[in-house]
C-alpha cells in the first residue's frame, strides 16, 4: 500500500510539473518603404521567315467536370493575351491560350511568340458536354539583349 501511494504521488508530481510554454508578444512600428524597380529594355530577333503554330484543348462535362486538358501553360505571355476581353471572360480560354502557346515554343530556341493570332472554338452538345479548342500562330522571337534602363 505505501508503494502505491507512492506511485500515485510521484505520478501526480509528474502531472503538475509538466512541460510549460511561454509566448511574448511585441508591439512593431510599422516601416513604411518604397521600392522602385527599374525599366528594362529587351532586344529580340525575331525571325520572319515561318511562323509556329500551337494547338490545345479541353473537354468538360456538365461544364464543371473535367474530362481532358492540358497540363502545361507558358506563363508571361503578352500583355494583350492575358488582358484581353476574351480571357476575362472565361477563365478556361485563357488557361488554354496559354497552354497553346506553350505548345508553339515547345521544342524551339524561342522565348515568345510575336504577334500572336488566338482562334478560338466551342463545341457544345446540349450543354451537358463542351469542348474549347484554341489554335494560336506568331513569329518566333529570341532574347538577344536585356538591358537596365537609367532614369
Amino acid at each position: 500500500m505505501k508503494k502505491l501511494t507512492s506511485l500515485i504521488a510521484c505520478l501526480l508530481l509528474v502531472a503538475v510539473a509538466g512541460c510549460t510554454s511561454v509566448t511574448k508578444t511585441g508591439q512593431t512600428i510599422p516601416v513604411a518603404m518604397q521600392v522602385a524597380p527599374s525599366d528594362i529594355k529587351v532586344d529580340y530577333n525575331i525571325n520572319m521567315q515561318a511562323k509556329k503554330s500551337g494547338t490545345a484543348s479541353a473537354s468538360y462535362l456538365l461544364g464543371f467536370i473535367k474530362l481532358a486538358g492540358p497540363s502545361t501553360f507558358k506563363e508571361g505571355t503578352t500583355a494583350e493575351a492575358r488582358n484581353s476581353i476574351l480571357s476575362l471572360l472565361n477563365t478556361r480560354v485563357g488557361l488554354l491560350r496559354m497552354a497553346a502557346l506553350y505548345n508553339a515554343l515547345d521544342n524551339t530556341q524561342a522565348d515568345r511568340l510575336v504577334d500572336p493570332q488566338y482562334e478560338c472554338e466551342v463545341f457544345s452538345s446540349l450543354g451537358i458536354f463542351k469542348k474549347y479548342t484554341v489554335n494560336v500562330k506568331g513569329y518566333e522571337a529570341t532574347i538577344t539583349n536585356i538591358t537596365q534602363v537609367r532614369n
